[in-house]
């Protein structure tokens, strides 16, 4: 998407009939583009795309081929016996001469709806506790995400403009160490993205980057690629060669990241980190895989 929820809001009649020519041009480029792709995942279903038969929505039902074929095989395996014996069951179900049914017994009817307790506010109280990180990383530096061209006119941004930062978060990262001082080292980094106004009125607004997504079917939760991490990338790929290269399982790895840096992370975040890199390395791999079809040296295994 070219424009997010937060442009859309500030576009309309007034914002636009004070463009330009060529900024007018830019926004209806850009909304043209939005509009088809909305229109294409709009139309993706699981028969035309790699989306599980469990996306599909509930109210469109089963499709109509798979419909008719669970008709056919019902109508099948009801035979004129089996038809009899339902005609036959519920004889005493029948009401009596004067036309109703057997009153129900004293004491089992419905519960007086005055004795019940109310049912509490769904969701957290307001004021209660979070939950949180409680291990605190020292941050050493802050990296200030600024938008570099207007969202919407496409001009580019005074490097002294007002900058308003809206949202932000930590990542934690190993680094390297130097040739005068090795080894590894925790880094804590804050991130911070926001606004800025362009001279055509337009407040462009800057946030994590997405990447790709990943649903399997049988699982509850997609995996896919965002910035907004807590595990930076070279610690993602730590976690990655001690869970791969070095066999480890997730609570050893968690186990191992205590010991000897003192970092405190879940089973489930370490689980992430390794989808998502293995989500991330999808292209490299295709391109290795060109790359072994296209060499003119090839090993084989002459073994009977």
């Amino acid at each position: 998407m070219k424009l997010s929820d937060h442009d859309l809001l500030q576009i309309d009649e007034k914002y636009l009939s004070s463009l330009s020519s060529a900024e007018l041009l830019a926004v209806s480029r850009k909304m043209l583009e939005d509009l088809k792709e909305s229109r294409e995942r709009l139309n993706r279903t699981p028969d035309n795309s790699s989306q599980p038969p469990s996306s599909r929505p509930a109210y469109l039902g089963i499709p109509v081929e798979e419909d008719e074929a669970h008709l056919d095989e019902d109508e099948d395996d009801a035979s004129p016996d089996k038809k009899k014996g339902a005609d036959d069951e519920g004889g005493d179900d029948s009401p009596g001469p004067s036309g109703n049914s057997t009153p129900p017994a004293p004491g089992k009817g419905k519960p007086d709806s005055s004795s019940e307790k109310p049912k509490g506010r769904a969701g957290k109280p307001i004021g209660a506790k979070g939950f949180g990180r409680t291990q605190i990383i020292p941050i050493r530096s802050t990296v200030v995400h600024r938008a570099e061209t207007c969202a919407a006119c496409d001009a580019a941004l005074p490097l002294d403009a007002r900058f308003i930062a809206r949202i932000g978060y930590v990542t934690i990262d190993l680094i390297r160490g130097g040739p005068d001082q090795p080894g590894l080292r925790l880094e804590g980094t804050k991130h911070l993205f926001g606004e800025i106004a362009c001279r055509c009125g337009h407040i462009s607004c800057t946030g994590p980057g997405t990447g790709d997504r990943l649903e399997i079917a049988g699982r509850k939760t997609a995996t896919s690629l965002s910035e907004w991490r807590i595990v930076g990338p070279m610690l993602a790929a730590f976690i990655v060669a001690l869970a791969k290269r070095m066999r480890l399982s997730r609570s050893k790895v968690q186990e191992f990241l205590i010991d000897w840096f003192g970092l405190e992370l879940s089973v489930g975040t370490i689980d992430n980190c390794i989808r998502e890199v293995g989500l991330a390395a999808n292209p490299v791999q295709d391109e290795l895989i060109a790359e072994l079809r296209a060499s003119a040296l090839a090993h084989v295994d002459e073994t009977p």
